[in-house]
């Protein structure tokens, strides 16, 4: 409760967008808050993804897989491809001479 306003605060993960808001809605699902009291919800980054609504903090993508901003789930990496940190945005294609015959690989052999 804003003792000022006589308000009460969306908690995180929630927002209002609008003066004169009666309620809180939930950030959708690929986005987040991590503070009370909100308009808007953020995008998760590249490489980061929530599947949930209401979220304060966006999971982190493994090593062998990505995500674009917004994203509810990271995605393998395709064969013949790699990702070798967590956290990326995109896969890199193997160099010439190496390769990957399954998806979700962290290096080429």
């Amino acid at each position: 409760l804003n003792a000022s306003s006589g308000c009460i605060a969306c908690t995180a993960g929630w927002f209002a967008r609008n003066p004169g808001s009666l309620t809180c809605s939930p950030c959708d699902v690929g986005q987040f808050n991590n503070a009370p009291a909100q308009s808007t919800c953020q995008s998760c980054t590249a490489g980061r993804f929530t599947s949930r609504t209401a979220t304060t903090v966006c999971g982190v993508c493994d090593a062998g897989q990505y995500s674009s901003p917004g994203s509810s789930s990271c995605r393998d990496c395709d064969p013949g491809s790699f990702g070798p940190l967590p956290e990326q945005g995109s896969c890199q294609a193997c160099s010439s001479g190496h390769f990957t015959s399954q998806p979700g690989q962290s290096a080429c052999g």
